[in-house]
């Protein structure tokens, strides 16, 4: 008998090629202790290990001032917790975890963040195409760091 009023579904609900996924975006920021530049290799096996459990780098930036800092940007679609747990019993990255400690301080950052697109006005004097005084692409990116924290 049907009287006229939808059937409930009392199932999970059932996942299919619309449904959207959450994309989470991680700022990873650590010092290299001065002259221990010899880890980056180290920082390419962990990319990798990173990219088989699911997580896509964005960006790499490596200061080299007197303490060199390693910047990272990648991200994670579906469940970060999920592949950040499972990356921690990964034995191999259980293994560059150790072998990366004479190399790295423990002054580790780690938080998600927003990404978007951003433009600039341009600064005055300078004609398109070219680039916009150091000092001012610092302030920038330092205000633009301000927002996401």
């Amino acid at each position: 008998m049907n009287s006229g009023s939808p059937q409930m579904n009392s199932g999970p609900p059932q996942m299919n090629s619309s449904t959207p996924t959450v994309t989470q975006t991680f700022l990873h920021r650590f010092t290299v202790k001065p002259k221990h530049l010899d880890y980056l290799p180290l920082w390419r096996r962990e990319v990798a290990v990173r990219t088989r459990h699911g997580f896509t780098t964005h960006r790499a930036f490596v200061e080299t001032d007197a303490e060199p800092k390693l910047t990272w940007l990648y991200s994670h679609e579906g469940d970060a917790a999920a592949a950040e747990a499972a990356l921690a019993r990964d034995p191999e990255q259980r293994d560059l975890d150790g072998l990366k400690a004479p190399h790295v301080f423990r002054n580790l950052l780690v938080r998600p963040v927003d990404v978007g697109v951003r433009t600039h006005r341009r600064h005055p004097g300078v004609r398109r195409g070219q680039r916009r005084p150091a000092a001012d692409r610092h302030h920038a990116a330092l205000l633009h760091r301000q927002r996401l924290g």
